[in-house]
């Protein structure tokens, strides 16, 4: 019984673990698109600027 009980727990760190790590990259990647997609508008922003 102690020993199911034990691996349970186990399996349930590992897969917290695994979804924490999931979770960080998908943010991290998330991130560096918004970021990415946000300097390209301020570099359109400042061509339309020089336009004028």
């Amino acid at each position: 019984m102690i020993d199911t009980i034990t691996l349970l727990i186990d399996s349930i760190e590992t897969k917290y673990a695994i979804l924490g790590a999931l979770s960080i990259v998908c943010a991290g990647a998330f991130a560096a698109l918004y970021f990415s997609l946000n300097r390209n508008h301020l570099h359109l922003n400042n061509k339309d600027v020089k336009h004028l």
